[in-house]
């Protein structure tokens, strides 16, 4: 088991890094009307970002949280905050933006990798 401190740290982040990642899907929502090329340069970032929430998830669901102490609470919060908000919202906005490209004329590749990482989204919150 992973040190408390590196665990916390590392779950920080990862909110930290879904608020990011929240506001670039905003914007590709929105300049994705005009050039779907921008969904592109998203594809690596979802790829990153979910690999490290499998990892950050696994390391916090091997952790005892039965312990009483406040990097446990903070941990809980985190972990919640990621299931009941980061990732749901992030769902929220792929489906958007998967709309978009499929009234467009750009429905290709980048719509089946929209679809795959909702669908690997919905699994992580759903396990």
């Amino acid at each position: 088991m992973a040190d408390l401190n590196m665990i916390l740290s590392n779950i920080r982040d990862l909110v930290d890094e879904y608020e990011k990642l929240i506001t670039r899907l905003k914007y590709i929502k929105e300049s994705s009307r005009i050039d779907p090329d921008k969904v592109d340069t998203l594809i690596p970032r979802l790829n990153r970002i979910y690999n490290k929430t499998v990892n950050n998830l696994r390391e916090f669901k091997n952790t005892d949280l039965n312990i009483n102490n406040d990097y446990i609470k903070y941990l809980k919060t985190y972990y919640n905050y990621l299931i009941m908000i980061s990732i749901p919202y992030t769902i929220d906005l792929l489906e958007e933006i998967y709309k978009i490209l499929a009234n467009s004329s750009s429905f290709n590749n980048r719509s089946k990798d929209i679809i795959m990482y909702i669908e690997k989204f919905r699994g992580i919150i759903n396990s």
